[in-house]
C-alpha cells in the first residue's frame, strides 16, 4: 500500500491535489474558528488581576522568617520548608485556576 498518497506528491493528479488542499483548508478554518470562539471567553474585566500580585506578598515572608527565627535553626528550617511548599502550591493553584472559576463554583452552591 502506498501510504504517502495522502500528502500532495508529484504522482497525484490535479483533482487529488485540489481535494487534499480543500481538506487541509477546512481543517485550518475549523481550528481558526475554534481559537476565535475560545478567545471570546478571555478575561475582559477592568482593573488588575489581584491574584497575580501575590509574589509581592510572599517576598517579605522569607526575610521575616529568617530574622524572627534566628536563634532557632530547626524551627527556621521547618518554617522555610513550609513557606516554600505553601508558595508553590499557591502558584500551582493560580496557574490552573487563573480566573477563579473554582472559587465561583464553590460560592454558587
Amino acid at each position: 500500500a502506498n501510504i504517502r498518497r495522502t500528502m500532495a506528491t508529484p504522482a497525484m493528479n490535479q483533482t487529488e491535489r485540489d481535494t487534499a488542499r480543500a481538506k487541509w483548508d477546512k481543517i485550518a478554518d475549523d481550528m481558526e474558528q475554534e481559537l476565535i470562539k475560545d478567545s471570546r471567553g478571555a478575561r475582559t474585566g477592568g482593573g488588575p488581576n489581584w491574584k497575580m500580585f501575590t509574589p509581592l506578598l510572599w517576598g517579605p515572608v522569607f526575610p521575616v522568617i529568617r530574622l524572627s527565627l534566628r536563634n532557632r535553626p530547626v524551627a527556621r528550617t521547618r518554617a522555610f520548608v513550609a513557606a516554600i511548599v505553601m508558595a508553590n502550591l499557591h502558584g500551582i493553584w493560580l496557574v490552573n485556576d487563573p480566573e477563579g472559576e473554582l472559587f465561583k463554583r464553590k460560592s454558587a452552591q
